[in-house]
């Protein structure tokens, strides 16, 4: 987690898969990706620390419909740690 104004710093995101089942009321999805080392800045650019890779992410989503747009109403990381 990163508090207001924090960023993160040479962090990539790789997307491994997405599965979407769409509903009546929107769409249900499952995405797994990894995560690369990376560090974490405050708004003034100072270096707060590093973060390690993580290399198996899994998350799952309930997207709705709203006036023609999607929203992510809900989402769940599956798996997850105390990070």
């Amino acid at each position: 987690m990163t508090a207001i104004g924090q960023r993160f710093d040479g962090i990539a995101f790789t997307l491994k898969s997405i599965d979407v089942t769409y509903l009546a009321a929107g769409a249900s999805g499952n995405v797994k990706y990894s995560v690369s080392a990376g560090r974490v800045l405050d708004a003034a650019g100072k270096d707060l620390g590093a973060l390690s890779p993580v290399p198996d992410v899994d998350n799952d989503l309930f997207i709705i419909s709203t006036d023609g747009n999607w929203m992510v109403q809900q989402s769940t990381l599956l798996g997850a740690t105390d990070r």
